[in-house]
């Protein structure tokens, strides 16, 4: 009898351990909706769901009818797949649930308590992320003037998109119209000049640094591109690409987000009004042997190396083999990532040795209403974690002939003509 006491007591010692043992162990494990970037899916709640065969059994009591696939390359154009958060899978695009991002919120997440002896690190990720959102040409002149006229209101071009900016560590455009204080409207339309006070609408609109190497910043001369440099300090916006000396026009911009150091850089490649400076006379930083030599430097500088670049020709979805030569040779000197401007329509996106290079953003604020293409453009959101490139988020945008700039509606043929675009999808086929 006291050997079955003591049998009896010995065990239910060892399942008090065990229960403990789990107790303490019952983590917040967390996982994403991700789908095929030919995917024509918007709403997570109606969508087919499956998962790999590792996380079935976890996830099948949380979520009903989940398929189990034994590869992503199974996973069909009607189906989610749930992975977890920090799977990073350049041919999948994430999907919002409830209409909200996972690297915004954990509402945009599928989270269940589950047996785990580590933590997933996602509160960690959310605590830490940091967000960088670029948007591509920015143009205050012309016809976009003439809608900031016809409104009154400096800020109306960026009404319906600062959103986009509100709560991001670090934002950037390609500013491409130099800014005076004695304004006269330019008798000729090619040339791209608008007012100072127009500053403030990028300063509003959270914008914390631009690229002004663009082809029209000569538009005003030389004093034009300096009371825009000027002006634009004035509001404590950085810029890269230009300067009264070729040492300025080259110069690194570093802004410091969380213990990590991110360097910005602006070229051009593209003739226009303005040419490469020397030492006694202003100019743009051309993209030649010299930009490498900054980026090189630049790159021993910073945990994180962005390159804005205004290259390339004009209304086509496809870089020229030009663009995609100098790509390379940038990230070979140390770019991290690649941000192009130019074509005036979204361009394809490539990974070259692991870093990102969107070639071509479209346009964001400017007055091109003639057609279909030169109305659209990307505003990307690149999240950080842990001095790493972890996800990229893509909206679609749409320029009105009011003069404000709209998110295009995620259940448009637009939307995902414009997604197309950015990842190659169709790219041949009729898109007017």
């Amino acid at each position: 009898m006291k050997i079955m006491k003591y049998f009896w007591g010995s065990f239910l010692s060892i399942v008090i351990v065990i229960l403990i043992f789990i107790a303490s162990n019952i983590e917040t494990q967390t996982f994403v909706p991700f789908k095929n970037k030919n995917s024509r899916i918007i709403d997570y709640s109606i969508a087919d769901k499956a998962t790999l065969k590792k996380y079935h059994f976890t996830l099948k009591w949380f979520v009903p009818n989940l398929k189990k696939i034994d590869k992503i390359e199974e996973l069909k154009n009607n189906e989610v797949i749930l992975l977890p958060w920090n799977t990073t899978v350049t041919d999948l695009i994430h999907i919002k649930v409830n209409n909200v991002s996972f690297f915004e919120s954990n509402h945009g997440a599928i989270q269940i308590k589950t047996f785990s002896i580590k933590n997933d690190g996602y509160e960690k990720f959310l605590n830490e992320k940091i967000t960088l959102t670029a948007a591509g040409t920015v143009v205050l002149a012309r016809g976009v003037h003439k809608s900031i006229q016809q409104k009154n209101d400096i800020f109306y071009p960026w009404k319906n998109t600062k959103h986009l900016f509100a709560t991001s560590d670090i934002n950037i455009v390609n500013f491409k119209s130099p800014l005076v204080s004695n304004f006269k409207y330019p008798k000729s339309s090619w040339l791209l000049i608008g007012k100072s006070i127009y500053a403030k609408g990028i300063k509003d609109a959270n914008i914390n640094l631009v690229s002004i190497s663009g082809n029209h910043m000569g538009d005003a001369k030389e004093r034009g591109l300096l009371e825009t440099i000027k002006t634009l300090k004035k509001y404590n916006i950085e810029t890269v690409g230009a300067g009264k000396s070729i040492t300025e026009a080259y110069r690194c911009k570093k802004i410091k987000k969380k213990n990590i150091t991110f360097g910005f850089l602006g070229f051009n490649n593209v003739p226009g009004s303005i040419g490469k400076p020397n030492e006694k006379s202003s100019g743009i930083a051309w993209l030649d042997n010299q930009a490498l030599d900054a980026i090189k430097h630049c790159n021993n500088q910073v945990d994180q190396l962005v390159v804005m670049v205004n290259w390339g020709i004009e209304y086509s979805h496809i870089p020229r083999n030009k663009e995609k030569k100098w790509a390379n040779k940038m990230i070979e000197a140390g770019a991290d990532l690649i941000l192009g401007d130019q074509a005036h329509w979204v361009q394809i996106h490539e990974t070259i040795s692991g870093k990102h290079v969107s070639y071509g953003l479209g346009n964001y604020i400017f007055d091109q209403h003639w057609s279909e293409k030169t109305t659209e453009g990307i505003i990307q959101k690149f999240i950080f974690f842990e001095n790493k490139l972890m996800f990229i988020d893509t909206i679609p945008i749409k320029l009105a002939k009011d003069g404000s700039i709209n998110v295009i509606n995620p259940t448009s043929d637009r939307f995902f003509n414009v997604l197309d675009a950015y990842y190659g999808n169709k790219i041949n086929e009729k898109y007017n």
